[in-house]
């Protein structure tokens, strides 16, 4: 058990304290407890000490733009006065990004034009790992007299001169114990618990690709004409340099620790609060990273009531065991606020007169049945149905909602959703028409998710991400910017605008404008294979 007196004392006060001659020392016994008169003393001159002292170690580390070995680095606010300095133009949203593209802007500009250059953009501004591939490398090319020869030893890789296939082959990526080249290197995710590198290499240049159009295809192909912009996934073209990118985790990434509780337990953690945080079931350190803050995922039973008052949750990812369902229950008068929250299912119960109100902000959630109730949810994913009496949303991402919201003329309140999707055929009457007058900068437009392989061995299959697992609600890149562009300050709607999906997509192709000849395009897209590891050669882990 700590020392109570432990709070109290501070490091400049401990070598004040330790350098005071034994005799001073002996004459100051301390208590249980507490501290003795004159310990207490310099502790107190000693808080002040370390403060100064704190001080002036952030003021060097604000100096460079790389962490310093104490772990101190710059300030979020620091990193544009310092970009000026240099002459650095800073395009990634993420604060944390933004310092690691502020440390690597020298070397990017000594090595500009090059692909191992364009490849560290990519994985420095996204803070995932990224392939980059060249698309004259990839297309293919008619004989002429400038090309190299085309008579060679047989297994010879010649990039674009071999159109035709070997279909004796399977080509794939395959674990390289021995690489060094940093183009074939995966770095390992900014929430994976192994934090090692892995090399690859292709399994059989030449040979049929298991997976087309993954990372480690490298067939040559006719030039793909159609615009990147509008096409999902396109092929390889002379002027165009692709971009393969690990599908995002999203709200429930490998990182977030988990923590079982029963219901009796968790009634017990609100009592007596308004709100419970994440920090509040679990150590600060042991924490993992949320949209807003630090998060969990809280297991509790397949349905868990709410309290009956005003109540609010914090970096909580409700989940169930064993795969099922997840339901939160709400009382007649459970004013309910996720904040950073997930939630499968929320069922509120609803009172005749004055219901309580529901908010959410950077909240997930599968579905919502709060009829008759009043909702406040900005920047919000709804991927199921929600049925409202009222809604006020913003920046919202909705897939149906019920023909239940009231949208009346004259003084009564009405519902407002604004920067936000959802369904034309959700809403009927003068709830569609209300909300069409007010909606002009709504849209209609279909969202597409990220896939992902699920499972292993024979039971690994490419799907979509249900709830719990990573990428769930993560938008794919070839959603209509209308949704992944469409929030009031131009970034995407939904739970996911706080991560910074799609607009550190859009730094990195930005950013790479002024790293690529002119005339060159750019062509980003997830890859679900970059999110496996190579398999190695002779082993089915990974297959």
């Amino acid at each position: 058990m700590s020392d109570p007196a432990d709070e109290l004392r501070s490091r400049a006060g401990r070598i004040l304290y330790r350098e005071l001659p034994e005799e001073y020392r002996y004459r100051d016994p301390a208590d249980d407890g507490e501290l003795g008169d004159l310990e207490a003393f310099l502790h107190g001159f000693g808080h002040l000490l370390d403060q100064i002292r704190a001080t002036t170690e952030q003021a060097h580390a604000d100096s460079f733009a790389e962490p310093q070995d104490d772990g101190r680095a710059i300030q979020p606010w620091v990193v544009p006065y310092l970009a000026e300095l240099l002459g650095a133009e800073l395009t990634a949203p993420d604060p944390v990004a933004r310092a690691g593209e502020l440390n690597n802007s020298v070397a990017w500009f000594k090595s500009k034009g090059t692909l191992s250059s364009i490849d560290d953009i990519a994985d420095v501004v996204l803070r995932s790992e990224t392939v980059a591939k060249e698309g004259w490398r990839m297309t293919a090319q008619c004989p002429r007299v400038d090309l190299p020869p085309f008579t060679a030893e047989p297994g010879l890789d010649l990039g674009p001169n071999v159109i035709t296939p070997d279909f004796r082959k399977l080509d794939r990526a395959v674990k390289d114990e021995d690489g060094a080249n940093p183009l074939f290197r995966l770095k390992p995710g900014r929430h994976d618990t192994d934090g090692t590198d892995t090399y690859w290499r292709r399994l059989a240049p030449g040979g049929v690709p298991c997976f087309p159009r993954a990372y480690d295809d490298h067939t040559a192909r006719t030039p793909d004409l159609r615009d990147p912009d509008r096409t999902r996934r396109v092929g390889p073209h002379p002027r165009r340099t692709l971009i393969h990118v690990r599908p995002p985790q999203g709200i429930f990434h490998d990182g977030l620790p988990r923590l079982k509780l029963s219901n009796a337990t968790f009634r017990d953690a609100m009592e007596g609060k308004e709100v419970l945080r994440a920090e509040d079931l679990m150590a600060f350190e042991e924490l993992g990273d949320g949209i807003t803050g630090p998060a969990l995922i809280l297991e509790l039973p397949q349905s868990v009531p709410l309290p009956n008052r005003a109540m609010t949750f914090e970096g909580l990812r409700f989940v169930a065991a064993n795969g099922r369902k997840s339901t939160l229950k709400g009382a007649a008068k459970s004013e309910i606020t996720f904040i950073d929250c997930a939630v499968q299912s929320l069922d509120l119960a609803t009172s005749a007169a004055d219901p309580a109100p529901l908010r959410a902000t950077d909240s997930i959630f599968d579905t919502i049945l709060a009829d008759g109730r009043e909702a406040q949810l900005e920047y919000c994913t709804v991927m199921d149905i929600a049925d409202f009496g009222r809604l006020d949303a913003s920046d919202c991402l909705f897939k149906s909602l019920a023909d239940t919201l009231i949208c009346q003329e004259g003084e009564t309140a009405q519902s407002c959703i604004r920067y936000s999707r959802f369904s034309a055929n959700d809403t009927k009457g003068k709830g569609r028409l209300c909300l069409d007058a007010r909606g002009g900068s709504n849209t209609t437009a279909l969202p597409q998710f990220t896939d992902r392989y699920h499972g292993t061995g024979e039971d690994c299959v490419k799907r979509a991400a249900r709830y719990g697992e990573p990428g769930y609600g993560v938008l794919d890149t070839d959603t209509p910017a209308a949704i992944l562009a469409g929030a009031e300050d131009e970034g995407e709607m939904g739970a996911g605008h706080g991560l910074h999906h799609a607009a550190s997509l859009r730094a990195v192709r930005h950013k790479l404008d002024s790293f690529l000849p002119l005339g060159q395009e750019t062509a980003i897209f997830y890859d679900p294979m970059l999110a496996l590891s190579p398999p190695v050669l002779g082993s089915e882990d990974g297959e």
